[in-house]
C-alpha cells in the first residue's frame, strides 16, 4: 500500500513521500500521529470528553431539547475545569471555541 501512494503521489503530483509500513499499520490500530497527539495535550477537552459533550448534545436534542452555543460552552467548560482545575482560565474558554468545535464535530452535530 505504502507503494502504491508514493506511485500514485509521484504521478499525479511529481511528489515523492515516504509512508513507513509501520506508520501505516500504527494509524490502522487506531494510535494517534504525533501532531494529534501534541494537539490533544494542548486541547482543554481531550478526544473522551469531546464525545461525550457530542454525545450529551445529541441526546438532549433528541428528547427534543436542542442546546444553544452558550449551553454547550457551559457544559464543555465544567469539563475541562473538573480535569484542569484552578490551571484552566478563570475566563473559560475562547469566543471561537464552540464554532470551531461545531465545525470539527460537524458529522455528527
Amino acid at each position: 500500500i505504502c507503494l502504491e501512494m508514493d506511485t500514485a503521489c509521484w504521478e499525479e503530483d511529481k511528489v515523492r513521500i515516504k509512508l513507513h509500513r509501520n506508520t501505516m499499520l500504527q494509524r490502522y490500530r487506531g494510535r494517534a500521529s504525533k501532531r494529534e497527539y501534541a494537539n490533544e495535550e494542548k486541547a482543554w477537552l481531550n478526544t473522551a470528553e469531546q464525545e461525550s459533550v457530542v454525545d450529551y448534545c445529541i441526546a438532549l436534542a433528541n428528547r427534543g431539547f436542542p442546546l444553544n452555543n452558550k449551553r454547550v460552552k457551559e457544559i464543555a467548560e465544567k469539563i475541562a475545569r473538573g480535569r484542569h482545575g484552578d490551571a484552566f482560565p478563570v475566563d473559560g474558554l475562547g469566543k471561537k471555541w464552540v464554532g470551531r468545535f461545531v465545525q470539527k464535530h460537524t458529522d455528527r452535530l
